[in-house]
């Protein structure tokens, strides 16, 4: 549920963002957050013993995709490598 809640709230805050409703660093500071969660002993913990995929929390194609610059640099330099490195 967490997932799909955050993945859903990440789209909702980019798709303002894109509509200048809200400014791009409040997106990446709140994908910052989880991203820095995911990564946590806590969080690597519960996903070991419950099988959670925490990359499925972004919408990483919606991020790649978007048109703001600053939200595919920190997609391609900080989420990427971390998750391509499990």
């Amino acid at each position: 549920m967490l997932i799909l809640c955050n993945r859903a709230f990440f789209r909702d805050v980019l798709a303002d963002c894109e509509a200048g409703k809200v400014a791009e660093r409040t997106l990446i500071k709140a994908v910052e957050a989880l991203f820095v969660f995911v990564r946590s002993d806590i969080a690597t913990s519960a996903a070991r013993t419950y099988g959670l995929d925490w990359r499925r929390a972004f919408p990483m194609h919606e991020l790649l995709n978007s048109p703001l610059p600053r939200v595919q640099n920190f997609v391609r330099h900080r989420l990427l490598p971390a998750f391509n490195r499990q």
